[in-house]
């Protein structure tokens, strides 16, 4: 079942690369191309495994392209069983039901990773933009709601103020996507993520999107890209636009001086 579910993954994956080949960006033609490669690369598994069935059974290979043979041979394979599982032989319903799953384990990851991608792109310059990471994570804030309104206000002081030295328990973590031919395409993307021990001591994590491909201008995301751990113990921005630059510039109001 773990590999059925890595080659629907591998499915997806093989869609996500060709749709950024061809620059589309609509999400359900996304999830629809999918379920093509999915289906296309079931049928083609299907194809090879009736070449080895039919090898194993009558001494000869044969490839089944035409889908009425196809069915014919799978239905022989499913009145007579063609594998064991804890010494029983699957037939008839069993066996089809277990099919099908299979087949749900192969097109469902490929649509849903498919139909994921969404990274932004900068229509003047016909790029997808490149992903940078924060250096620092951010205080989770008490209100989330009120937390987004000031990020769409551009206010972005919740994450001027509140970067932290070291991970916590519950954290914010900030992305930029860039175009990397413009300025005039950036986006924020932030996450909050919690982390915690489970019951066998191990390291366990989730991720929540608080805001999704926000538009920013390219100083202020240059200034949180910026913001660096330092070794005496404090917040560092190095880089020529810092938040103080910002608001001696005019990009930032009073609020956030």
């Amino acid at each position: 079942m773990i590999a059925t579910g890595l080659f629907g993954a591998g499915c997806g994956g093989c869609a996500v690369f060709g749709l950024s080949l061809g620059k589309v960006r609509g999400r359900l033609t996304n999830a629809f191309a999918g379920f093509i490669i999915g289906f296309a690369s079931l049928y083609l598994a299907w194809v090879w495994y009736l070449f080895l069935a039919a090898r194993d059974s009558f001494g000869q290979g044969l490839f089944f392209f035409d889908t009425s043979a196809m069915f014919s041979f799978m239905q022989l394979i499913a009145a007579n069983g063609m594998w064991e599982i804890g010494g029983a032989t699957p037939t008839g319903g069993a066996l089809y039901t277990i099919w099908v799953i299979e087949a749900f384990i192969v097109l469902i990851p490929a649509i849903l990773i498919a139909f994921s991608a969404d990274t932004p792109f900068c229509e003047p310059c016909n790029q997808w933009s490149e992903e940078s990471a924060c250096s620092v994570t951010f205080r989770a804030p008490e209100d989330l709601d009120q937390f987004r309104q000031s990020l769409e206000d551009e206010n972005y002081s919740p994450l001027f103020d509140n970067a932290l030295l070291s991970p916590e328990d519950v954290c914010l973590h900030a992305k930029i996507h860039r175009c990397p031919k413009c300025d005039g395409s950036t986006w924020l993307e932030v996450e909050q993520v919690r982390t915690w021990l489970d019951d066998k001591g191990e390291a366990q994590s989730s991720k929540d999107t608080v805001m999704k491909h926000l538009a920013i201008s390219r100083q202020y995301a240059e200034a949180l890209l910026a913001l660096l751990p330092d070794p005496s113990g404090v917040i560092s921005e190095e880089s020529p636009a810092t938040q103080n630059d910002l608001v001696e510039e005019g990009f930032q109001d009073e609020e956030l001086g």
